[in-house]
């Protein structure tokens, strides 16, 4: 169990509190290079903030809807850490800059062939579902290493158990890819 000092008085969290304290974290994160988000991120948590503790069903629930936007913040913006477009994007846009400039039919050939490549290399992504398991993956890891740091004198025995049910949730989220809609 976490403890955190506030006000001289030692707060311990509870598990629910440590997950949404850990989505909170992530959506910062996600949001850190995004114009205006960090302030969004902040009063939507800040305005949750004053459900009652006891209300565990409202929680989890706005807990799940997190994890869904953030997944969903995530994917609406391939972008690297420093803010630049991804290769793939770089080169569809200057192929449909030149086709806007000249119009002419060797360019707009050559546009549709790269967006025909951007299409299939996303739809492939998304048939695959690789970015999802490799972001359940990392998800598992770090929730491992989130489990360690918060317990350093928990037992072999503890942190084994946290890892098998973490790596029971990667595999059961892995799983329920194989049902869910490609679009």
């Amino acid at each position: 169990v976490s403890v955190l000092l506030r006000f001289g008085v030692m707060v311990r969290h509870s598990k629910l509190q440590k997950q949404v304290l850990a989505l909170y974290r992530q959506f910062l994160r996600a949001g850190q290079n995004k114009p205006g988000f960090t302030p969004r991120i902040r009063d939507e948590f800040r305005e949750n903030a004053r459900i009652k503790k006891t209300d565990v069903m409202h929680i989890e629930y706005l807990y799940r809807r997190g994890q869904r936007q953030l997944e969903q913040l995530k994917d609406v913006v391939v972008m690297s850490r420093s803010g630049e477009m991804s290769n793939a994007q770089l080169i569809q846009q200057m192929a449909l800059l030149r086709w806007l400039a000249s119009q002419t039919e060797e360019d707009r050939r050559m546009l549709t062939v790269v967006t025909g490549v951007q299409v299939g290399r996303e739809l492939l992504n998304r048939i695959t579902s690789q970015n999802k398991v490799d972001a359940y993956k990392s998800e598992c890891i770090l929730s491992i290493a989130q489990f360690v740091r918060d317990n350093p004198r928990a037992s072999q025995a503890a942190i084994n158990a946290e890892v098998e049910k973490r790596v029971l949730i990667f595999a059961a989220r892995v799983k329920a890819l194989e049902s869910a809609p490609i679009f």
